[in-house]
């Protein structure tokens, strides 16, 4: 009896492996073939770790092999121009100037115009001399109490103290603080283009280099690399840069622009960066070129400015501010 009984159940457990089988092989078949997780889709704040700008950082493998677009490179490197330029922020002229009683000497002297009778005196006293009103005179300086010390001329030895609002010094004060803010954000625009315009040519310089052409090849200007032997013999050899950027002659040149003694610029020793030396052309004329960054102390604060230092044969020639082109004071 009991031989019957386990042979039944022998039966049944064969029929049980022969009817369910299949089921089991392919649900199992379907678990190794499956396809993998797709990968994360591409975070835009990676692709300058990803290699787009700088150097490239061992972040998240999956996001990295991730196709970067034209779009996320042009929005990353415009990201990148606006942290090194970034636009000016300006107080109101009245928290510059302590409400027209903390007038900074630099901002004298000052031409403006009376706009009521003022009288002048000798440094003895001796004689005086009375101005009428829409007369053209020279702001020397500010008192605390909010007057001017004017005079006919700037060299003129004849002197007088006249109340601030007699005058017409803070609206030319207001006009030219406009001009100020016009022509910081004019140089931070063209410090983005010029950036902008380098990345774009060393973009162009790398695709070329790949390929092969019968034509020869100029060096572009503002080329990092030795420029023609015709621009050689008027800019002279290369100078000398150090592994952090700085430039012996350049320096030399900044130390003694201080030596004056007046506000020069840039101010020695106060660097805030230096770019890598190249030659460029200012005006059609060759020259070897540093871009050196710093704190302009002006009239109206601290602002950053940039400063390009051109060389010829070793030796700084001119100094141009690198936004506008204009020369340094």
């Amino acid at each position: 009896m009991k031989r019957l009984i386990w042979l039944l159940i022998l039966i049944a457990a064969g029929y049980g492996v022969w009817r369910f089988y299949p089921e089991l092989e392919r649900h199992a078949r379907n678990l190794t073939q499956q396809p993998p997780a797709a990968p994360a889709p591409a975070d835009p704040t990676d692709l300058i770790a990803n290699g787009v700008l700088g150097k490239a950082q061992p972040r998240q493998a999956a996001r990295a092999a991730s196709p970067i677009t034209a779009g996320d490179a042009a929005s990353l490197i415009e990201k990148e121009l606006a942290a090194r330029y970034p636009k000016m922020q300006f107080e109101p002229i009245e928290s510059l100037v302590g409400n027209w009683k903390k007038i900074p000497p630099s901002a004298f002297p000052r031409p403006i115009t009376l706009k009521s009778p003022a009288t002048l005196t000798l440094n003895n006293g001796v004689g005086t001399s009375t101005l009428e009103a829409g007369r053209k005179v020279v702001a020397l300086a500010a008192t605390p109490e909010g007057n001017l010390i004017i005079a006919p001329s700037q060299d003129a030895v004849m002197r007088g103290t006249v109340a601030m609002k007699s005058t017409d010094f803070q609206s030319v004060m207001v006009a030219v603080y406009e001009d100020f803010k016009k022509r910081k954000n004019a140089e931070v625009e063209k410090l983005r283009a010029s950036a902008r315009l380098e990345i774009e040519q060393k973009s162009t310089s790398s695709t070329s280099a790949t390929s092969t052409t019968s034509s020869t090849s100029t060096t572009p200007t503002g080329s990092e690399s030795t420029p023609p032997a015709a621009i050689l013999a008027i800019i002279g050899p290369r100078p000398q840069q150090r592994d952090d950027l700085t430039v012996p002659a350049v320096e030399k040149s900044i130390a003694t622009r201080q030596q004056s003694g007046k506000l020069s610029e840039p101010p020695a020793g106060a660097a805030l960066g230096w770019s890598p030396l190249r030659w460029t052309e200012i005006e059609g004329e060759p020259y070897w070129a540093v871009n050196v960054r710093y704190t302009a102390r002006t009239i109206f604060g601290q602002f950053p400015t940039e400063a390009m230092a051109l060389m010829r044969h070793g030796m700084v020639e001119k100094w141009i501010y690198a936004g506008t082109g204009e020369p340094l004071p």
